[in-house]
């Protein structure tokens, strides 16, 4: 009889177990990054720790890049994510961030804009 008890005890502890980490893949946060010619439009600029994906798109003609940037000895040099060869089909990527400030980088028809891109804990 114990032999039937210990599974079905174990299946309970594995129940609340899946239902924690479908819980916790929800809670990724997405951000929306729309790239132009001298602009870049993110919403929102403020996201929690932890994973976030980016979600961009081209808005001028040819293409487009966007990185997110972290701090790395005293500048935002430290890519952590990019898309490149953007048009206006949207590309995302995912990246993992701690509390701090990050640096959101659009790059197209040879110009530049950079946003910043809020972390909290």
């Amino acid at each position: 009889m114990n032999r039937i008890v210990l599974p079905a005890a174990a299946a309970l502890l594995v129940v609340p177990a899946l239902a924690a980490c479908s819980s916790s893949a929800s809670s990724v946060a997405t951000v929306t990054v729309k790239a132009g010619v001298g602009t870049c439009d993110v919403s929102p600029t403020s996201v929690p720790k932890g994973q976030i994906t980016i979600s961009a798109t081209y808005t001028g003609e040819g293409t487009g890049e966007v990185y997110l940037y972290a701090e790395e000895n005293g500048a935002f040099t430290k890519i952590l994510g990019e898309v490149e060869d953007l048009t206006t089909t949207t590309k995302t990527f995912t990246a993992d961030v701690t509390t701090g400030t990050y640096e959101v980088k659009c790059e197209g028809g040879g110009q530049e804009k950079r946003v910043p891109l809020t972390v909290t804990g």
